[in-house]
């Protein structure tokens, strides 16, 4: 599960469950929306979560579907404005599911009502989840698919800067690149690598 108040949400308003609910899509993307259709409420949503509780699919192939499963209507990551835990107002990603498929202009409402934005391509989940509101928000430019994910090396880092505040806990670069995912899902929900290193 992700943190309280952030990971799969549901938009609300969906037909209910029918055997063609994701008929229109190629069988790897059906089975995988029929998999995130089934999780529940709250549930984490970045492409290696998902692909390391998936029984047949790994990262890229749950990255690449998810891009299909976005493209068809069913998922959309929103930037929403909003008040935070500690009262300040952050940019915060969220993620919308709809069984039901939706168009590009229903999800642009969707997001407008919501006083938020879609976040495009390989820019989600969170990327640019804490700019100061009284600034104008940068255009941001999608990341070739080759290149390492900045939260992924954020996330590496920090794990391995924990032999330094504790040093009965040497981890390997093997033990870091293992647990990058799940502190990468740490700083997707708003933590900072200084919480991750302290946290040990």
């Amino acid at each position: 599960m992700a943190n309280p108040g952030y990971g799969k949400r549901r938009a609300g308003d969906e037909d209910p469950h029918a055997d063609p609910d994701f008929a229109h899509l190629p069988p790897r993307e059906a089975e995988i929306a029929v998999f995130v259709d089934h999780l529940g409420d709250g549930h984490a949503m970045g492409h290696k979560v998902l692909a390391a509780e998936h029984p047949r699919y790994g990262q890229q192939a749950m990255r690449t579907s998810l891009t299909r499963i976005t493209e068809a209507g069913h998922l959309r990551w929103i930037r929403e404005h909003l008040t935070v835990e500690d009262n300040t107002m952050r940019w915060v990603t969220r993620t919308y599911w709809s069984r039901t498929r939706r168009s590009e202009a229903w999800w642009e409402e969707f997001a407008r009502q919501r006083n938020g934005r879609i976040v495009p391509g390989d820019l989600r989940p969170g990327l640019a989840r804490t700019d100061e509101p009284e600034l104008p928000e940068p255009e941001l430019e999608p990341r070739p698919e080759t290149e390492a994910d900045p939260e992924s090396r954020t996330s590496y880092l920090a794990l391995a800067a924990i032999r330094d505040t504790e040093p009965r806990m040497r981890l390997s670069e093997s033990d870091c690149r293992s647990l990058a995912a799940l502190a990468e899902e740490w700083l997707t929900r708003g933590a900072t690598p200084q919480d991750i290193t302290r946290a040990r």
